[in-house]
């Protein structure tokens, strides 16, 4: 085990769900995970076979991927070790997740250090270089090292990958339907929830695994999930919904240069959750991926009677999607679902001491906010119970 290579791969701004996104797929990959901890915002994950860059770039939830090359304790002269991983390179980037002192002091001293060395890059803002900075960083030869702190010891990493914010930006804005009434879910937080979702171990000639969003809207879910190869369904009781997620589909479709679909197939439907499952095939769909409706936009914080009120109406939705979720996923298949939180309560945490009785096992509950909402997700991972 002490000779697999160790990866490192830069965490976004939800940890936790990144954390799982990274070991559902690893499994779905088929790697097996020898060890996987995480420091100062950074995951270091030893797996076989070891992990590579395009695996990095199917991820949501991570911002950068490399590949650890030295491991310096304190006490060592930091910029010997750092000259033998540059190198005869002439340009180089820096950025640190929790490391102390100055960036521009330590490029400074390798400058001096290293004959070849011409010019450094770092941070604009905080510890961190930007992924512009990085990318440009690599298109001009130059390499870009991660000090990451653990413990007594100092990990350097050399980047290879940085997340595509381009990709995601243009899915983000350039959709040609969208309905702010219906909900924006973030196209990262989109793409996390569809591979952790998609957690199980690739099966030898079987078809594409199927993911289905019940609550589709404009269809963000099944974009992320076309792009990673799965079979896409949605449904949506409300029939601009379904028009919208159809027309977002041919665009991504078109956009990405992706398969058609088989004429006869319906992708998305409309059909309300409490009638879905008597539609649907039963034990057909690897993983239900979903966002609900959380409640009419918010202008001001709502009030505990207020937020009762809301818990109450919402709740016969998800009581719904549970019971179809029974009928419709194979017994090993995995329920991703935002639940609304309004002052720190979580429609959650009306079901947590039901899921048992409805069928289900919780794998985890992740808080996702903003300081700036008044109504925040939460994403509650849930696998069928075996009886």
């Amino acid at each position: 085990m002490s000779n697999v290579p160790t990866i490192a791969v830069v965490l976004g701004r939800v940890p936790q769900l990144s954390i799982r996104e990274i070991e559902a797929t690893l499994r779905r990959g088929g790697a097996v995970v020898d060890e996987l901890t995480v420091t100062s915002g950074v995951a270091l994950v030893k797996a076989t076979p070891t992990p590579q860059v395009a695996w990095f770039q199917g991820l949501g939830g991570a911002t950068k991927f490399g590949s650890v090359v030295a491991t310096v304790s304190s006490g060592t002269d930091l910029t010997k070790g750092l000259a033998a991983v540059i190198g005869p390179a002439r340009e180089i980037g820096l950025s640190a997740y929790g490391v102390g002192g100055s960036l521009n002091k330590l490029a400074g001293v390798l400058k001096q250090s290293i004959p070849t060395l011409r010019r450094y890059v770092l941070p604009v803002r905080g510890r961190e270089l930007s992924a512009a900075q990085s990318l440009g960083l690599a298109r001009g030869g130059g390499i870009e090292l991660a000090l990451v702190q653990a413990g007594d010891e100092l990990v350097v990493v050399r980047v290879e990958g940085v997340q595509d914010i381009e990709a995601f930006t243009k899915r983000d804005r350039a959709l040609p339907a969208v309905d702010p009434l219906r909900g924006m879910l973030p196209t990262k937080l989109a793409r996390m929830m569809v591979n952790v979702g998609l957690s199980g171990p690739p099966v030898q000639g079987e078809d594409p695994p199927v993911v289905l969003d019940p609550f589709v809207g404009t269809g963000r879910i099944l974009l992320e999930a076309l792009l990673l190869g799965a079979r896409v369904l949605g449904a949506d009781r409300d029939p601009r919904a379904i028009a919208d997620a159809s027309a977002n589909l041919v665009w991504l479709r078109s956009a990405e240069r992706l398969p058609w679909p088989d004429a006869a197939a319906e992708e998305v439907i409309v059909s309300p959750i409490d009638r879905l499952a008597a539609v649907l095939s039963p034990l057909s769909i690897d993983a239900i991926v979903t966002e609900p409706f959380l409640g009419p936009p918010q202008h001001r914080p709502l009030s505990p009677g207020e937020r009762t009120a809301l818990f109450a109406s919402l709740s016969p939705q998800y009581e719904s999607l549970f019971r179809a979720g029974q009928t419709l996923l194979k017994p090993t298949g995995r329920l991703v679902v935002v639940f609304p939180t309004i002052l720190g309560k979580s429609l959650a945490d009306r079901f947590v001491d039901r899921f048992p009785d409805l069928g289900y096992h919780v794998i985890d509950s992740i808080p996702v906010a903003r300081e700036d909402q008044f109504i925040s997700r939460e994403v509650v991972i849930l696998t069928r119970s075996r009886r």
